[in-house]
């Protein structure tokens, strides 16, 4: 929602709720969820698989189980955490320490009479095997819907170091090894009700963006050139082949 200027005014919003209850689908919320659809056969398609996806999980999980014993895949668990932290730390340690910083711009607070860019900066600190990303001194949350989230701060930053070392695995390894610190009620940490349903165009992208940034000032070599970033563009409409509508979402 671009003129949207709080969560409020971004559709629905569900809180933590259970799915399935003891194996047995809640249809009252899957209505809840595909009457807020402009495509409702496929979001309740979409929301089935996704709850076939997490049964066959489950069966197999069981089955690791049965094999292995729960000590035994508890274990593994805790040894791909910290195999990967410290797989990290050591490309890490292998920097020369220093301060890297790196200030972009998201074009405009779409909520805002304003044509002035929003600033992101960020200092990424190395010493020794740690890593700290500092985003505290970019812009406070905007009035339209360009803002993002702490998780989404922190998803950012995993997403661009997974890119920059592809063999490092996603888990909380990472986590383990790197700092984040932000400001709250900032672009990259907004606060409730800021609203945030541009995200994934900007705020999201502008922290992968940074990161990459500080990056290329330590190993050029291992980042890719800064991508299209803001290109976050959606249609929508009727298909008169279907007699239905249709929508596409374009990142």
């Amino acid at each position: 929602v671009a003129d949207a200027f709080d969560v409020l005014a971004e559709g629905l919003m569900m809180p933590p709720v259970k799915f399935v209850r003891e194996g047995e689908l809640n249809e009252d919320i899957l209505n809840i969820f595909v009457r807020n659809c402009r495509l409702p056969d496929l979001n309740r398609a979409d929301l089935l698989a996704l709850v076939a996806s997490l049964d066959l999980g489950e069966e197999r999980f069981n089955t690791l189980i049965d094999k292995y014993g729960a000590d035994t895949i508890l274990a593994m668990f805790d040894e791909h955490i910290d195999s990967n932290a410290r797989s990290l730390q050591a490309l890490i340690a292998d920097m020369p320490d220093g301060t890297y910083e790196l200030t972009d711009y998201i074009d405009r607070d779409p909520g805002a009479k304003s044509d002035e860019p929003l600033p992101c900066t960020l200092a990424l600190t190395i010493e020794g095997k740690s890593l700290t990303l500092d985003f505290t001194d970019s812009a406070p949350a905007a009035r339209g819907a360009v803002n993002g989230t702490l998780p989404v701060t922190t998803s950012g930053v995993i997403c661009a170091i997974k890119c920059i070392y592809p063999q490092i695995e996603l888990c909380a390894g990472i986590n383990r090894t790197i700092e984040i610190r932000t400001t709250p009620g900032s672009i990259f940490h907004s606060e409730w009700p800021s609203p945030v349903s541009g995200l994934s165009g900007s705020a999201f992208q502008k922290v992968v963006d940074l990161v990459f940034g500080c990056f290329a000032q330590i190993v050029p070599e291992r980042v890719m050139a800064c991508p299209a970033t803001e290109t976050n563009y959606v249609q929508h409409g009727d298909d008169p082949r279907a007699d239905s509508l249709f929508e596409q979402y374009i990142l």
